[in-house]
């Protein structure tokens, strides 16, 4: 089987979830002997890496790198095009909105090869996050937030519903997302799949802290850990915790709150620790490569994620299960899809400062809470978001869609 794949990052690019599940998606088709050619954007600064053998990228000239702009629906429709003359594609897999030049002007159809669209997040979830959290008393923010809606609603009506539409069939990455994409976007069911996103999780297994992480910085042995993985924008939430951390420490003296990642919104929350006292409690550690996390996982007690974001769950939280470590997470979104509350970790209502200090503070005075939860959330991030089980779903998915269009799969040197 050959795949064409489309997507606007990699790891290469930069750091974040759907680069690393299309690389990870990638190389885990490519063990099971599907050839996968990636289209994506032009990488500057740093020469390409490594591929796996059955994987190959193209990084496309005359595009910006990680961008949608500056000519990437022309460039990679016409580079798609030329590449099936010469190889001969069974299948076209988007990454989210990276097909849209293939998909919305039918070059797909002028192909005769299939097109499917794993779609991570959608533009209503951005919607609804703005219209939750966007608004302030500034009136300079609120405008910003008012052009921003409207622009979202543009995109969502004029440009992904009838991507999605046209599309050959449509992967969801949760029953969420699922129910979501056949309601707002009017996907039928014979065209809709799903697919939990998933993860290489080989490396985020239980074992002993390594206490190198806590003594570079600077944070006690023995002091109660708090650790929050996430880019520093406002939609992730960050200054749910860091309000909640005076509530925290009151019962639970010493405790740290050490977060790893970094962005735009980084100044704001440091201003905002500083502001509520606690900028001796809290660690920012900047962005820290995929290799290094497990052992942040595994130096703390309880991993926290107070998104504002209303989407998929966030990837984070299946290698701090999948370390052993319970995740107190924002009931939005798909998280119940990943998180059955007070079973494999503790959800709490968004935004919610007071519910947040009780959630945290009650596994921090239990010890053996706190290794039953992580146990069991173990068990469920191995068992359901691995590796193995998203690509086994995904070629499941190819197979059914490339029997419906009657196309036999090409051989080559996968099969």
């Amino acid at each position: 089987m050959k795949i064409l794949m489309l997507a606007r990052a990699l790891p290469a690019h930069r750091k974040g979830g759907v680069p690393d599940h299309t690389w990870m998606l990638a190389r885990g088709l490519a063990s099971r002997g599907v050839s996968v050619r990636i289209l994506t954007t032009r990488l500057e600064g740093r020469p390409p890496p490594d591929v796996p053998v059955g994987v190959a990228v193209h990084y496309l000239p005359k595009t910006r790198p990680d961008s949608y702009r500056g000519g990437w629906w022309t460039v990679s429709a016409d580079f798609a095009t030329s590449l099936h003359c010469a190889e001969r594609f069974d299948l076209i897999h988007c990454q989210s909105s990276a097909g849209y030049g293939i998909v919305n002007t039918g070059v797909h159809r002028r192909l005769g090869v299939p097109a499917i669209v794993t779609q991570h997040g959608t533009y209503y979830d951005e919607l609804v996050t703005r219209w939750k959290n966007g608004f302030s008393p500034d009136p300079v923010t609120s405008a910003k937030n008012t052009a921003a809606i409207a622009y979202i609603l543009y995109v969502l009506f004029r440009r992904d519903r009838p991507y999605l539409r046209r599309a050959d069939g449509v992967i969801s990455t949760s029953e969420e997302q699922y129910r979501l994409i056949s309601r707002v976007y009017g996907v039928p069911a014979e065209r809709l799949h799903k697919v939990y996103n998933g993860m290489d999780l080989s490396q985020f297994t239980p074992a002993p802290e390594n206490p190198e992480v806590r003594k570079r910085h600077g944070i006690a042995p023995g002091s109660p850990l708090i650790l929050a993985v996430a880019r520093l924008i406002r939609d992730k939430g960050v200054q749910n915790i860091l309000n909640a951390l005076p509530g925290i420490i009151e019962r639970h003296g010493g405790c740290r709150l050490l977060v790893v990642g970094d962005g735009p919104y980084r100044p704001q929350l440091e201003r905002l620790a500083s502001r509520l006292g606690i900028a001796g409690a809290v660690v920012f550690a900047g962005e820290r490569e995929l290799h290094e996390l497990p052992e942040y996982f595994r130096a703390c007690d309880i991993f926290v994620n107070a998104t504002n974001q209303q989407n998929g769950y966030d990837l984070t939280m299946v290698e701090a299960m999948a370390t052993g470590k319970p995740v107190v997470s924002s009931d939005i979104g798909s998280t119940p899809t990943l998180i059955a509350d007070g079973t494999d970790g503790v959800l709490f209502p968004t935004a919610d400062v007071p519910a947040l200090v009780r959630a945290v503070t009650g596994l921090l005075a239990d010890r053996n809470l706190r290794e039953v939860i992580g146990a069991r959330a173990r068990t469920k991030a191995a068992g359901r978001f691995g590796l193995d089980p998203m690509v086994e779903g995904t070629i499941g998915v190819y197979e059914k869609l490339l029997g419906r269009s009657g196309v036999q799969p090409h051989r080559g040197i996968s099969q």
